[in-house]
C-alpha cells in the first residue's frame, strides 16, 4: 500500500511538475507565434495580374513635326501590393514593396525562350533622359516602390497596327527602333511568366497566355 502511494505521490509531482513548465512556456509560445503572424501579415502581398486583355492604343511622335509616324498597341501587366484585411486594418499597416525589380520571360509556340528586364511603364522614358544616361537605364531599368493598396504598371509587349507580330517591350526597345529582333513575337500563342523580386527577399512569380494574331484586334494577353 505504502509503494502504491508512494507511485501515486511521484506521478502527482511529475505531473505537478510538467504543467508548471507548460505554463512558464506557453506564453513565450504564443507570444512568437503572434509576432510571426504580425510579421508576416505586415509585409508586403505581391499580385500581378494583367492590366487590359486588348491592350491600349499609343502613337510615336515625330519630335521635329509632332506628327504621328506610327501607332501601336501595348499589353501591361499590373503589380498590385494588396491592402491589409478590414479587420485588421486598425491594428496594423502593410509595409511598402521596396525596391522592385522584374523580369519577364516568354516561352515560344516553338519551344524557343528569352528573358528581358522588365520596364515600370511609370519610369522615364529612354529618350527624355540625358544621352550619357541612357546605357545605364537600358541594362539597369529603375526598380519602383509600390505602397499598400496601390499598383504599378508593367510593360510586356506591343504590336503595330501594320504589322502581324509583336514584340517585347522594355528599356531596350528605344535602341531598337521599338523593335528588339532578340524579343520578337510571331504570330500565335506563347507562355509569358513574370516574376518581381523585393528588397526583403520576396519573390512572386505568374504565368500568362499571350495570343499575337496577324490582326491587331485579336492579339490578347490573359
Amino acid at each position: 500500500m505504502k509503494m502504491i502511494n508512494s507511485i501515486i505521490n511521484l506521478s502527482l509531482g511529475a505531473a505537478s511538475f510538467i504543467v508548471t513548465q507548460v505554463n512558464k512556456i506557453l506564453p513565450p509560445l504564443f507570444a512568437v507565434i503572434i509576432t510571426l503572424l504580425i510579421i508576416k501579415y505586415r509585409m508586403p502581398h505581391i499580385e500581378i495580374n494583367v492590366e487590359k486583355k486588348e491592350g491600349d492604343k499609343l502613337n510615336i511622335i515625330d519630335f521635329n513635326t509632332g506628327e504621328i509616324r506610327e501607332t501601336y498597341y501595348a499589353w501591361r501587366f499590373l503589380i498590385s501590393n494588396r491592402k491589409m484585411p478590414t479587420f485588421l486594418q486598425r491594428l496594423l499597416f502593410r509595409e511598402t514593396a521596396i525596391n522592385c525589380y522584374a523580369k519577364i520571360k516568354f516561352i515560344m509556340s516553338s519551344s524557343e525562350e528569352f528573358i528581358m528586364r522588365g520596364r515600370w511603364a511609370s519610369s522615364p522614358q529612354i529618350t527624355h533622359l540625358a544621352q550619357e544616361n541612357r546605357f545605364v537605364k537600358m541594362l539597369y531599368p529603375d526598380p519602383c516602390n509600390i505602397k499598400s493598396g496601390d499598383g504599378e504598371s508593367l510593360d510586356c509587349f506591343i504590336q503595330f497596327i501594320n504589322e502581324d507580330v509583336g514584340y517585347g517591350w522594355n528599356n531596350e526597345s528605344y535602341f531598337n527602333n521599338w523593335r528588339t529582333p532578340e524579343y520578337k513575337l510571331k504570330k500565335g500563342q506563347h507562355k509569358v511568366i513574370v516574376t518581381v523580386n523585393l528588397q526583403n527577399g520576396i519573390e512572386v512569380s505568374k504565368e500568362f497566355k499571350v495570343s499575337v494574331d496577324s490582326n491587331w484586334q485579336k492579339t490578347t494577353l490573359e
